[in-house]
């Protein structure tokens, strides 16, 4: 039995993978490196074992795979490349002549392949050569950067809080995160979105509004790393430096964090409704997780580059589109929301909601959008559409979650971070925050702000508070915990390769320092009072 030595087309199918994660190095673990790239290894495995069944000769059946597979993952490179190209009228970068091409270029090859009668043994070899000389830049990329990892210091311990009392009986605490939600100045100056009644719904509840909240730092990462530990980062920049090209010790933080720990400490039950964003995927320390993604987002990224765009890209093919996974993830969140009201407690749930983050999946109904549909609109028209169902969404969970708990719960609505301005939202980590102008730092800044309390003592919140002292106050009056008020700051690193490298910016992004002042309450009953008499606004 001849010895099999072309496997040059199982290298090339893992390439666009690990070049794709490797680029970012700096951001993904080894793990979603893992997860994301095990699909294409068993896909060219299974390509190559199909053209073997039809060429039987492993040298012809390797060359017609890898050419299948340069075709596949350069597909959308090649649309975009001949989309202003032009044949007699015909627009010939268009999606179905160019997969008609490749599909009857890749038959003539086949043909041609099988006419052959020449020794292809050579051109495995080189091939070989090739894919293994490409896929080391990727692997050692990694491996560069994972060692840094294993050689890093160990994360600065944080202190557990101490509870010196408990309410009886223990609400349920729902943390819920909806990702990039401008807040109201930014949806009405940027998006022409007048969103008060969506504020008056909620004063209407019973919650506190604040108008004038910004994120600490606004970036998911680093957000949720900071108010999930209801502390500031500043350990972190000198454990591990400004310059470290890192950004695990803040996802880390998001795993392991203060206020689960604290809350289970308590007898609370912690239920994480994840996202199809791996760091919150799914919760380290949770009893119950809830994550309707298997496959990172990664992989669906990819997938975005391949021959099967056209199709990922409808709702023909759930499995394979990005959007209808993403809306997916959005419904089932809330059907689950709706769940756990009723179940017993004490229960600490996290959710994180990847919306109105693009893409733009939900109409202003909350009902799924196709995405054709989005097309023929702005990403201004499609996020203000998209921030209007998710409002009816939320709408009715809280109706449902205030009338089915058993106990009042506590409810913390927010934005880890708001939308990003136009000049940077195409730069990747190219971004330089060093040069953003006051109005995209209050745009990028602004959030969305709204807790509920079962007693509704909102004595101790203000309208420029910012996430980092919501659970602190929280933990003060419900159990007795001595965190205090620390004072309410903004940062914004310089770019994403140097998340570390924090530059303050809490006077650009407010027009007076914030106060923990004493009248937080009597502003409370005057938005309660605008809120049930219209006639009064």
């Amino acid at each position: 039995m001849k010895r099999f030595i072309a496997w040059h087309p199982v290298l090339f199918a893992i390439f666009p993978a690990l070049s794709m994660f490797s680029a970012s190095a700096w951001y993904a673990p080894l793990s979603e490196v893992t997860a994301g790239t095990w699909p294409f290894l068993l896909g060219g495995a299974a390509i190559l074992a199909a053209s073997l069944l039809v060429f039987r000769n492993q040298h012809k059946a390797a060359l017609w795979c890898s050419a299948f597979l340069l075709l596949f993952f350069t597909f959308r490179d090649v649309i975009a490349f001949l989309q202003d190209w032009s044949v007699g009228g015909v627009e010939i970068g268009r999606y179905r002549y160019l997969l008609g091409a490749e599909v009857v270029l890749l038959a003539v090859l086949a043909v041609l392949l099988r006419r052959l009668h020449g020794s292809l043994r050579p051109v495995t070899i080189v091939l070989n050569v090739v894919a293994l000389g490409a896929l080391s830049i990727p692997v050692w990329q990694l491996t560069k950067q994972n060692v840094s990892r294993l050689l890093a210091p160990p994360l600065p311990p944080l202190e557990i809080p101490q509870a010196t009392r408990r309410p009886e009986p223990l609400p349920d605490v729902y943390y819920v995160i909806f990702d990039r939600y401008a807040s109201r100045d930014t949806l009405a100056r940027v998006y022409g979105l007048d969103n008060q009644p969506f504020y008056d719904f909620l004063l209407s509840r019973g919650f506190f509004v604040a108008d004038a909240s910004r994120a600490n730092y606004p970036n998911t990462g680093i957000s949720l790393a900071s108010s999930l530990n209801m502390a500031y980062l500043d350990d972190l920049e000198r454990t591990f430096g400004r310059d470290r090209q890192d950004w695990q010790p803040f996802f880390d933080r998001i795993g392991e964090n203060r206020l689960a720990t604290f809350l289970r400490q308590q007898g609370y039950t912690y239920i994480h409704l994840g996202s199809w964003w791996w760091p919150t995927r799914v919760g380290r320390e949770a009893a119950r997780n809830i994550a309707p993604w298997r496959l990172p987002a990664s992989f669906y990224d990819l997938l975005q580059q391949t021959m099967l765009a056209p199709f990922a890209e409808t709702f023909l093919f759930p499995v394979l589109g990005f959007n209808y996974l993403h809306w997916q993830q959005i419904d089932i969140g809330f059907q689950e929301l709706h769940k756990l009201a009723s179940q017993p407690g004490p229960k600490f749930v996290f959710a994180h909601f990847l919306v109105p983050h693009w893409p733009y999946v939900l109409r202003a109904d909350g009902t799924p959008v196709d995405p054709a549909e989005t097309m023929h609109h702005s990403r201004e028209e499609n996020y203000r559409t998209q921030v209007l169902g998710l409002n009816r969404l939320i709408e009715r969970w809280v109706n449902h979650v205030l009338v089915e708990s058993a106990t009042p719960p506590v409810i913390v609505l927010q934005s880890d971070e708001g939308p990003y301005p136009a000049a940077y939202r195409w730069t990747g980590s190219k971004r330089d925050w060093r040069h953003a102008t006051i109005p995209e730092l209050r745009e990028k800044s602004g959030i969305l702000y709204a807790v509920y309390l079962p007693d509704q003592a909102y004595q101790s919140f203000y309208q420029q508070i910012t996430p980092v002292n919501t659970f602190r106050i929280i933990l003060d009056q419900y159990f007795g915990t001595s965190l205090g008020l620390l004072p309410d700051r903004v940062f914004m690193f310089e770019t994403e390769i140097r998340p570390l490298a924090f530059i303050e910016i809490t006077q650009r992004v407010w027009d007076s320092p914030p106060t923990h002042n004493s009248i937080p309450a009597l502003g409370h009953a005057i938005q309660n009072s605008v809120a049930r008499n219209p006639n009064l606004r």
